[in-house]
């Protein structure tokens, strides 16, 4: 293979790596989790979390300071929580029953 041709293999491969890491936490892909939704379409929706636990999905960008709780029951979507600097906090822990009770949940990425 000739320089000229390698070095355009590498940037067509650059590029197409580049477009497969999309961002894939956004507001606009959170928006199409609904409930009832299982545990598979949401990875494909939004990726891995950052956290899990058996009931709540964490996912987490501090670049962009976005935190976003889906949450579980036997399986399924019952809810789901957005976390960021412009739109502020959209949408319920649907745990929390009673009034005046609450549910926090704090998480510090460390560096």
């Amino acid at each position: 293979m000739k320089p000229a041709n390698y070095t355009k293999g590498l940037v067509v491969g650059l590029l197409l790596a580049a477009c497969g890491c999309a961002q894939k936490l956004t507001y606009e892909r959170w928006q199409t989790i609904h409930d009832g939704a299982a545990p598979e379409a949401v990875k494909a929706t939004l990726g891995e979390p950052f956290q899990t636990t058996e009931q709540t999905w964490v996912y987490q960008d501090s670049d962009h300071t976005i935190t976003a709780f889906i949450y579980f029951h036997e399986g399924q979507v019952i809810g789901k929580q957005w976390k960021d600097l412009h739109r502020g906090i959209e949408g319920d822990d649907p745990r929390v029953q009673e009034p005046g009770e609450s549910s926090t949940f704090r998480s510090q990425k460390i560096e």
